[in-house]
């Protein structure tokens, strides 16, 4: 932790909760010192500003949220609908926040031997968007889909070329 200075303009530097911070205050060194011991006071009494809020909501509210979004904003709202119904129903409870990309690898998995792979990429997308909306919502901080590769099946080798 301490001030420095650099190109004329001083800067503070801090650790909070294990993560460097860095905050450009200006060109009086005084108030660059007074400002780190403020955010030292700040990080002492768990009153640091910069702390995220983690929304809490469930994916069933995500799932309706989203459907009233798509009913306006989509023209195949029926098979967008039903593939919401079948997210809810493999992720209906959990808060957004607790869904992982091993949760989500597991439910492709599951559908995978239910359905064709078309269908499971379509509910992947489907999956990937309601997250991102989710960002844009407010209601979640992270999309676990996000790196989700679309789904390949193994080819069969009793089966060739399918």
């Amino acid at each position: 932790m301490g001030v420095f200075k650099k190109q004329g303009v001083y800067w503070i530097d801090y650790y909070v909760e294990g993560h460097r911070k860095r905050e450009r205050i200006g060109p009086d060194k005084r108030l660059a010192d007074t400002v780190l011991r403020k955010r030292k006071v700040e990080i002492a009494e768990g009153k640091f500003l910069d702390k995220r809020k983690v929304p809490r909501c469930s994916f069933n509210e995500l799932g309706d949220l989203y459907l009233e979004w798509a009913k306006v904003n989509y023209r195949g709202y029926a098979s967008t609908r039903s593939r919401v119904q079948h997210l809810k129903e493999g992720f209906g409870a959990l808060h957004l926040g607790e869904v992982t990309p091993l949760m989500i690898d597991s439910y492709v998995a599951r559908r995978a031997a239910m359905r064709k792979p078309a269908t499971v990429n379509r509910e992947i997308e489907i999956l990937r968007h309601m997250f991102r909306k989710a960002q844009g919502w407010g209601k979640a901080l992270d999309n676990p889909v996000k790196h989700q590769q679309p789904y390949d099946p193994p080819l069969c080798p009793s089966r060739p070329g399918l």
